[in-house]
C-alpha cells in the first residue's frame, strides 16, 4: 500500500515536467487550440521554433552562466565564511563568545521577509545592488545553518596540543647521526 502510494506521488510529480517538456516542442496556436492534447498523438505540429525563438531572444547562455556562476560563488563563500567564524567560535575561548551563538541564533530567528528593506537598502549603498557579485556577497554571511552545523562539527574535534619539547640537544643529536 506505501509502494503504491509513493508511485501515485512520484507520478504527480514528474507527470507535469513531462507535460511541460513535450508541450515546449508543439506551435503556440496548437496549444492554445488543443491544450489537453499530447504531442505524442501529432507528430505533424512537432517544431523547435520555440527552442529557437527562446536562444534568439533571450541570452540564455549568459542566463546559465550566471547561475552558475552564483550558485557555486555563493555556496563557497558561504561554507567559507561559516567555516572561519564556527571555528574561532568554537574553538577560542573570548569574551563574548556566547553573545555571538546566542546573537546567531536570534539572527535565524528573524524572518528574512522582515530585512528586505535594509538589506536592499545596504546593497544599494555599496553599489552591489543590480550586480551577480553582489548575489553573492549578500549570500556569503557567517552566521545561519551552515554556522550551526560547522560550529558542531568542530566542537567535537579535540585539538591536539603539538610536542614543541625540542631542544638544542636534541637538535644537535639528530644533525649528528645524519
Amino acid at each position: 500500500v506505501v509502494l503504491a502510494i509513493f508511485v501515485l506521488y512520484a507520478i504527480s510529480l514528474v507527470y507535469p515536467l513531462v507535460w511541460v517538456f513535450t508541450n515546449s516542442f508543439r506551435t503556440k496556436q496548437n496549444f492554445f487550440n488543443y491544450p489537453l492534447r499530447s504531442i505524442f498523438k501529432e507528430f505533424d505540429s512537432v517544431s523547435l521554433k520555440n527552442y529557437a525563438n527562446a536562444f534568439g531572444s533571450y541570452n540564455i547562455g549568459m542566463m546559465f552562466f550566471n547561475s552558475i556562476l552564483i550558485s557555486f560563488g555563493a555556496t563557497f563563500f558561504t561554507m567559507l565564511v561559516s567555516a572561519m567564524s564556527a571555528y574561532v567560535v568554537s574553538k577560542y575561548d573570548f569574551v563574548f563568545k556566547h553573545v555571538i551563538y546566542i546573537v546567531s541564533i536570534f539572527i535565524m530567528i528573524i524572518p528574512t521577509t522582515g530585512s528586505i528593506a535594509t538589506t536592499y537598502k545596504l546593497m544599494n549603498d555599496l553599489g552591489l545592488a543590480g550586480h551577480r557579485y553582489g548575489l553573492i556577497v549578500l549570500a556569503a554571511s557567517g552566521f545561519g545553518f551552515n554556522f550551526f552545523m560547522i560550529y558542531s562539527a568542530f566542537a567535537k574535534v579535540a585539538v591536539k596540543e603539538p610536542n614543541v619539547q625540542f631542544s638544542l640537544k636534541t637538535y644537535t643529536a639528530y644533525k649528528g647521526n645524519s
